[in-house]
């Protein structure tokens, strides 16, 4: 984990993507959605550089 992801903008990505997907969208998750979601959103963020 990059040093610098310890922070409250990331730990907040995940519950706010999920509340605006489902109230925005009217958008249920299913687990391949959260899958997803971990894979291309909070991987990134997290992953040290050029790993």
């Amino acid at each position: 984990m990059r040093p610098d992801a310890d922070n409250g903008y990331v730990f907040d990505a995940v519950p706010a993507m999920m509340m605006y997907r489902t109230k925005m969208c009217a958008s249920e998750w299913s687990d391949q959605d959260l899958e997803e979601m971990i894979d291309r959103l909070m991987m990134p963020l997290l992953r040290r550089h050029g790993s």
